[in-house]
């Protein structure tokens, strides 16, 4: 990266500490009026920066979610499963987007103004936490779906999965730290958007063991599908 130090791009050497840490100390050095978060595998399209900097035209959008696009690792495998609810997901953050806010942004691709910034912990989802913060601020969160980060897709379902529970787990805990969002009083809609989303989603699987007997039983049909 120091090839680049004559175009702008200042590179920070900082000890292995976490992602949390990290971020943490990046906007501690930048001094740009609009911070742009990334993971270390996204690849942006060209036009990405641009896509993301444009709704902040806006005086009331503070933060821009962009898009994550799954890439296949050869020509034998493709992320099919992630890609299609990746695409679903992006789907229902447009909806969400044009009632007023869209839920949180991916840790791929998004941006907010600098000045609602705030330090995150190291056991949460850090997009969540950073990404809601703008909407905790009474800003609005707006999704951009031309706005574009690339990913290649995991070497296995199993590596995939890992990353899914590490992902939910810092997530509910996000979601506990962030609970105030949830007071539909102050927060009207987001607030039952968030609870279904993020709460509500993840609590299915207790209902769904508790049916699963009693289907199990109904027949063939539901014998088949479980197999």
């Amino acid at each position: 990266m120091r090839h680049f130090s004559d175009r702008s791009v200042r590179l920070l050497e900082l000890p292995r500490r976490g992602k949390a840490a990290t971020l943490n100390a990046a906007v501690a050095a930048a001094n740009g009026e609009i911070l742009v978060f990334s993971d270390a595998n996204s690849l942006y399209d060209p036009s990405a920066i641009c896509a993301l900097a444009g709704p902040f035209a806006d005086p009331s959008v503070d933060g821009v979610a962009g898009n994550q696009v799954y890439r296949a690792r050869n020509t034998a495998t493709t992320p099919s499963g992630e890609q299609i609810y990746r695409d679903f997901d992006r789907k229902l953050n447009r909806s969400q987007s044009q009632t007023g806010n869209t839920i949180s942004a991916t840790g791929a691709i998004y941006a907010i103004r600098r000045t609602l910034f705030h330090p995150i912990p190291g056991d949460v989802t850090d997009d969540f936490a950073i990404s809601t913060a703008v909407i905790a601020q009474d800003y609005r969160l707006v999704s951009v779906p031309d706005a574009i980060a690339y990913e290649t897709a995991a070497h296995s379902n199993a590596i995939e999965f890992g990353r899914k529970v590490r992902v939910i787990t810092r997530g509910l805990r996000a979601v506990l730290l962030c609970r105030a969002l949830l007071n539909p009083l102050r927060y009207h809609f987001y607030a039952l958007q968030l609870f279904s989303h993020k709460v509500l989603r993840r609590l299915v699987v207790l209902p769904l063991l508790l049916l699963s007997p009693l289907i199990w039983s109904k027949g063939l049909f539901y014998s088949a599908l479980h197999k």
